[in-house]
Formats: structure tokens, C-alpha cells, sequence
């Protein structure tokens, strides 16, 4: 099926001359595609969002030595705090305004992701790349705040610490910035100064038409954050675009 965006591109008047050579042709197409992530971005504005999806296909296309395409896929979780501050910069051409009054984090999906697995088959070799799985949602929890970068006050000399990233947990300061201070574990966070997503975690099982007979069918949990919590419900199937991590097990 094509999406409403996929139609909005394909009806974007960029003129090309049937007598161009190829290299002409590619800068017309590549125009193309920033002109319709600047229309992307400014649809983004008016929702108040700060998501911008990316179509891998447009990557594809737009990366004719593939340097960049395999670098996503191969390491993707490495690359994308700089993706999100690209996706930050692209706000701010666009609509600078918008971005002093919604300083937080900006972020990039992607969708028709080339690399897709079964659940089955992922691996820890799997780990940090982009890769696209299917299956059935089969639970999912309630909608939680989740703290992506904390500020924090040491109780002991009053210091404040900034952007302290959060490792898949609570994680504080191993030590204080203050040289005249020797705090390393008390610590409080200044939560008006830290930065916080919507968090749901859904639990996601494999396809039948995946199941090996007389198998029984695998299951994974899969993280959602920011504008795509609510999205589906138990019983949906669904496609989801992303990267495997290892969360520590925290009891």
C-alpha cells in the first residue's frame, strides 16, 4: 500500500529533462528528497512534534556508494545521538523559534528498513544494528516516564551536575565535578533540570507462519519511547524498526 507521504513525494514537481545525463538526474532526485524532509519537518511543527521519519529507501537512493547505508545498519545505536542532533539542526533551519520554545530532544525512525529478521534469529551479532522485525503484540504496560539525561546536586557541596546519560538505569554521577569535593554516592536529582521520555514496553510474539513445527513461539520485549507509546494494543500486528540492546537485569 502507499502511505499519504510516500504519494506527497512521488508528486513533487522537481523538473528533469529527459536529455540530463545521470549525474544531473541524481541531483535532481537528491533535491528532491530535502525538499520533502523540509516538508516533513514543518507537518512536524504544526503537530508539536519533534519526530522526524526517515524513509530507508530515500538513504538508499541518496547514498550511491553505500558508505552511509552500511554504516547505519552495521552501527546504528553508535551513530544516533549525532542522527538526533542532525534531526535538532534540521528543526532549527527550518524554524528556529520552534526549537527555543521545545529545547529537548529531537528524534529520527525510520521505516522500510531492508534488514529484517525473525525474532528467532536475532543474536548477539545483531546487537546496535538497524534491523526490522514482525510479530504479534501480545501485552503491553502502562505508559511511565523514563529519565534519558539527569541533573544532578551533590548533597555535599551543592554542585550541579548536567546530562549525566542514563544507562538503561538509574545511573548518578561516579564522581563530583567540584576538585575540593570528594562525593562519589550522594547525590539528588534535580528533575526540572533533567530531560524525561514516555516509556511502554510491549511484549511481542512471533508469527505463526514463523514457527518451526512443533516449536513453541519466542517472544521479545520491545521498548517504545516518546511519540510512539499508545500506538498499538494487544493483538495488533506489527512492524517494528529499531536496534537490540542488552538491558541490565536489575532486581
Amino acid at each position: 500500500t502507499i502511505t499519504q507521504e510516500e504519494e506527497e513525494y512521488d508528486n513533487l514537481n522537481i523538473y528533469t529533462d529527459q536529455n540530463q545525463d545521470q549525474n544531473d538526474i541524481n541531483t535532481s532526485s537528491k533535491v528532491k528528497q530535502i525538499y520533502y524532509y523540509h516538508v516533513q519537518v514543518q507537518k512536524a511543527i504544526r503537530n508539536l512534534s519533534q519526530t522526524i521519519e526517515v524513509d530507508f529507501r530515500h538513504v538508499q537512493q541518496y547514498d550511491t556508494s553505500s558508505n552511509l547505508v552500511i554504516l547505519l545498519i552495521t552501527q546504528f545505536f553508535r551513530f544516533l545521538t549525532y542522527l538526533e542532533k542532525a534531526v535538532k539542526m534540521l528543526f532549527e533551519q527550518i524554524n528556529s523559534n520552534y526549537v527555543k520554545e521545545h529545547p529537548g530532544q529531537y528524534h529520527i525512525s525510520f521505516k522500510n528498513v531492508s534488514e529484517h529478521k525473525k525474532i528467532r534469529q536475532l543474536r548477539s551479532i545483531e546487537l546496535g544494528k538497524l534491523i526490522s522485525i514482525n510479530g504479534t503484540i501480545t501485552r503491553s504496560s502502562e505508559v511511565k516516564p523514563e529519565l534519558i539525561k539527569g541533573t544532578f546536586i551533590c548533597k555535599m557541596c551543592n554542585s550541579a551536575i548536567k546530562n549525566v546519560e542514563q544507562q538503561f538505569r538509574y545511573t548518578e554521577p561516579k564522581v563530583c565535578s567540584n576538585l575540593n569535593c570528594n562525593n562519589h554516592n550522594k547525590w539528588e536529582l534535580l528533575e526540572e533540570e533533567s530531560v524525561f521520555s514516555d516509556w511502554q514496553k510491549l511484549k511481542v510474539q512471533e508469527n505463526p507462519n514463523d514457527i518451526p513445527t512443533g516449536s513453541m513461539p519466542r517472544t521479545i520485549d520491545v521498548i517504545l519511547r516518546n511519540e510512539l507509546v499508545e500506538k498499538a494494543k494487544p493483538g495488533d500486528k506489527c512492524n517494528f524498526m529499531g536496534t537490540l540492546i542488552v538491558v541490565p537485569d536489575i532486581t
